[in-house]
């Protein structure tokens, strides 16, 4: 965290400094819950100075907020998938499902095989709804048949 000193390091500022020294407020983060308008009640601060002092702050306050956004991770803003576009989707999944029919996949494997472009949340609750595949618990499925088999009226 910035120093005081540093921050306010013109000639100005020094009784502002020597102030915060002797009260005990070392870093900016040490001003964040201080009282500016505390500083009228002494002679050796002017109106004008208060105001400069408070700017200071203000803009450091800004530049410090403005840092953190940028250093913080960003999320894949998720955009609205049509309704087209979630069915051919879908159907990457079934294929998918088609393909391993002699194991259960994983939601994992489903995700990927919908490029990504569904929440896991999504798939659940899409494969939820289809004749071709059960859910084995969590975050298993296996591809089950949609047509049942059909004994002939001959056979019997």
């Amino acid at each position: 965290m910035d120093e005081i000193k540093d921050v306010y390091n013109r000639e100005l500022y020094q009784p502002f400094v020597e102030y915060c020294a002797a009260h005990g407020y070392r870093t900016m983060r040490d001003l964040g819950c201080y009282d500016f308008r505390l500083l009228s009640h002494r002679a050796d601060f002017t109106p004008m100075l208060i105001t400069r002092i408070k700017a200071v702050y203000a803009a450091y306050q800004k530049s410090a907020a403005e840092k953190a956004e940028a250093a913080a991770p960003r999320r894949r803003a998720s955009t609205p998938i049509s309704l087209v576009m979630e069915t051919q989707l879908l159907l990457q999944m079934r294929a998918y499902l088609q393909g391993h029919q002699n194991a259960s996949v994983t939601l994992d494997e489903l995700f990927r095989a919908a490029d990504g472009q569904l929440k896991r949340t999504r798939i659940v609750k899409l494969l939820a709804d289809v004749p071709w595949c059960r859910q084995v618990d969590r975050n298993t499925y296996f591809w089950e048949d949609p047509a049942p088999s059909r004994v002939s009226v001959a056979a019997r």
